[in-house]
């Protein structure tokens, strides 16, 4: 089965350094065009960008101008509704389109902090500027609020190897039952699942053992961590989504190869059964910088 059709690609590195093991620094606009080439070619057609990502919208807008099928993830700025307002037109006008097929909170503060936001992208999405209401978050606490608010079509959250079902499946299927579509980030772990562990600084000191059983039990599978940790995401049928970045046509390249290779469902399993307790060390927000 292809499941190419549940990658979302994020374009942040088009407009920002972005990534613990980004050693590229930002993507050029020739590489991205490449990047965004391969994509729509081999079926992935939907990016997420915002207008945070530095000059990510604008590089998409140029490439959307000879190529319309690309659909769009975005977010906003502002929290009064002229603010809102004013940065969905400027988002439209540079992209030359009249909709948007999913607009997100940023974070869950910006939803809790201005509710009346909401109002604003209601109406917006009845007057089908917006297909879809979302929100980006981080923690189980945010997850459960946002579920039981009804107000979102999607919620996107943080969901990997250590990230992952024995910390948020739980919560998962509630969303499921509630019909919201769920829509993950962060499979790689912003690159962390890559570096070489000897060289991790102190403070990931109690991720440690957990990578080092990961990288042990790819080794015993004959499996790279790209193909687990990709498809422990796109293989849930709970998760709609999975955003994925890359710096290179190359690594995305990788990362379609990976949908298609043979992972052991054993394997998913002995992923499920790690559970971290220091949840805080998976948020790169808290990360040293």
């Amino acid at each position: 089965m292809l499941l190419n059709h549940k990658i979302v690609l994020g374009s942040v590195q088009f407009g920002l350094p972005y990534g613990i093991n980004n050693i590229q620094g930002q993507t050029s606009k020739e590489e991205a065009f490449r990047i965004l080439d391969r994509a729509l070619l081999n079926g992935i057609k939907t990016i997420d960008t915002a207008p945070a990502y530095g000059s990510a919208m604008e590089l998409l807008a140029e490439y959307c101008q000879s190529n319309q099928k690309v659909e769009i993830y975005s977010k906003f700025h502002g929290h009064s509704e002229e603010e809102i307002l004013h940065s969905i037109e400027k988002q439209l006008k540079l992209l030359k389109r009249e909709s948007i097929k999913l607009l997100s909170y940023h974070n869950f503060n910006d939803w809790n902090n201005y509710p009346l936001s909401l109002k604003v992208l209601q109406k917006l999405k009845s007057e089908n500027v917006i297909n879809k209401i979302g929100i980006s978050l981080y923690t189980i606490e945010e997850f459960e609020r946002a579920i039981e608010a009804d107000v979102f079509d999607v919620i996107q959250i943080p969901y990997n190897l250590l990230d992952n079902y024995s910390i948020k499946g739980e919560m998962i299927l509630k969303a499921k039952t509630k019909e919201l579509e769920i829509h993950t980030r962060s499979a790689f772990l912003q690159g962390l699942f890559f570096k070489e562990i000897e060289k991790l600084s102190s403070y990931f000191y109690s991720l440690k053992p957990s990578l080092i059983k990961v990288k042990e039990m790819c080794a015993d599978n004959d499996v790279s961590i790209t193909d687990l940790a990709l498809q422990y995401c796109v293989r849930n049928a709970s998760i709609d989504k999975v955003l994925i970045g890359v710096e290179t046509e190359a690594q995305l390249i990788d990362n379609i190869s990976a949908l298609s290779s043979k992972v052991p469902e054993e394997m998913f399993r002995e992923i499920n059964k790690i559970k971290l307790e220091a949840v805080n060390l998976l948020n790169p927000v808290n990360w040293p910088k």
